[in-house]
């Protein structure tokens, strides 16, 4: 198992459609076999700071989720609406 850690620098203008872009793309991501978690967190001092938490039965599983069509629709959406991005991947040790 694997998650995946992303952290997103959100324009603020632009943070109520990423929230439901983003709302959109983790449901989506939820259908794949390999996606077990999504969830989207938000800092309750600052809403332009999103943060997602997902889990992965596989580093494969989470490759094959990037090879989505609604992954890219989902980077071409936030694309520009965003001001940085950070992604880490870690193994997950107690499953």
């Amino acid at each position: 198992m694997v998650s995946v850690a992303v952290k997103f620098a959100v324009k603020s203008k632009h943070v109520d459609d990423f929230l439901a872009a983003l709302k959109l793309h983790a449901a989506n991501s939820l259908t794949e076999e390999g996606c077990k978690q999504f969830d989207i967190c938000t800092d309750p001092q600052n809403r332009q700071c999103v943060f997602l938490y997902e889990v992965y039965v596989s580093e494969e599983a989470f490759a094959e989720h990037q090879k989505m069509p609604y992954f890219a629709k989902f980077g071409e959406i936030a694309g520009e609406m965003v001001e940085g991005r950070e992604l880490t991947m870690y193994h997950i040790v107690n499953h």
